[in-house]
């Protein structure tokens, strides 16, 4: 009986220690997710805001460039014209957004080679 005692005891403690250890890993988890979840919001409602800017800009552009080029052209040419030049920045802005989440999904540890 002192024996299993003993053993009780012991697997209690063990077992103490692995909750409070586990306990502490999932708090660090949790806080490292949710400083990362914010910062990922963050980034995503700067990134949306500078978008939009943009955009409110290049339409202004255009509709003041489609203006400007009617008055010494016809209009259906004009209007060529700013079509080309929209979606011109259309595919850069696709091809710079591109370039930022594949920069950003890229692993930042190079990985390990097994020696020969």
């Amino acid at each position: 009986m002192l024996i299993r005692d003993i053993i009780d005891s012991l697997v209690k403690e063990i077992k103490c220690v692995l909750k409070e250890y586990a306990h502490e890993t999932e708090v660090a988890v949790k806080k490292r997710l949710k400083n990362i979840l914010i910062t990922g919001i963050v980034y995503c409602v700067l990134l949306a805001l500078v978008i939009f800017l943009f955009g409110s800009a290049v339409v202004f552009l255009i509709v003041g460039q489609l203006k400007y080029l009617s008055t010494f052209m016809p209009a259906w040419l004009a209007w060529d014209i700013m079509g080309l030049f929209a979606g011109v920045i259309g595919a850069l802005i696709l091809l710079v957004l591109y370039l930022i989440i594949r920069k950003q999904l890229k692993p930042t540890t190079p990985p390990v080679t097994e020696p020969n």
